[in-house]
């Protein structure tokens, strides 16, 4: 659920800043910031870039898939 938060957010919001996300999802725990960043990269839904965290064209077509996709469908086995 937290994951899907994120990736909403940077839906609207575009790139953004570490602080940023962290304030728009109520995270105050660096470590769990960075643990869901880090499954949301190695599942290639989003990128860290020198404009911050965004969403990459699989984020994308994520978010906007008819179908209703769980994440761990695209951890491999």
């Amino acid at each position: 659920r937290l994951a899907l938060s994120y990736l909403k957010l940077l839906q609207t919001r575009g790139a953004a800043a570490e602080d940023e996300v962290r304030r728009g999802l109520s995270i105050s725990n660096r470590g769990d910031f960075v643990d869901i960043s880090e499954y949301l990269t190695r599942l290639g839904l989003i990128k860290v870039g020198t404009g911050g965290r965004s969403l990459t064209s699989d984020g994308r077509r994520y978010l906007t898939s008819p179908k209703v996709l769980n994440l761990r469908d695209r951890i491999s086995g």
